[in-house]
């Protein structure tokens, strides 16, 4: 019995792994962090800049065109927008949480397959050994 491990050797880990798991569960699940992959304004890139990326049409006007052409107005004194001026911003929600979910689906399988290791492994008996019981002839 020497070389098989313990159960405290396998389900120690499983349970640190499905700790792990269910961290990370509660983390991706939580709506209140979603506002947090959202990147500073200061970081954004201008509509120009991320033409390659997203096209915004208003009323089937690319709106970069529409600021371009000076026929986007903005405020009360309808001043002409400037095209460096339009910014956005993309949601890293699901970039982020993909790779949150790989990790969560490792955690949870190994600390599965741990756990499961460790209930097949059989325990070790430690008690008393109870002498035999004398035999009157």
């Amino acid at each position: 019995m020497r070389g098989t491990p313990s159960r405290v050797a396998l389900l120690v880990p499983a349970g640190v792994c499905l700790a792990i798991a269910v961290a990370m569960a509660v983390q991706v699940s939580n709506p209140l962090l979603e506002d947090a992959y959202w990147p500073e304004l200061e970081d954004a890139p201008n509509l120009r800049e991320a033409r390659s990326q997203v096209e915004i049409y208003v009323q089937d006007q690319p709106l970069l065109q529409l600021a371009q052409d000076g026929e986007l107005r903005h405020g009360p004194a309808h001043i002409p927008v400037d095209p460096d001026e339009l910014k956005i911003r993309f949601n890293d929600y699901e970039d982020v949480t993909r790779a949150q979910l790989m990790l969560l689906a490792a955690a949870l399988g190994a600390g599965l397959a741990l756990l499961i290791a460790g209930m097949m492994v059989p325990g070790r008996r430690r008690g008393l050994e109870l002498p035999e019981p004398e035999v009157s002839p």
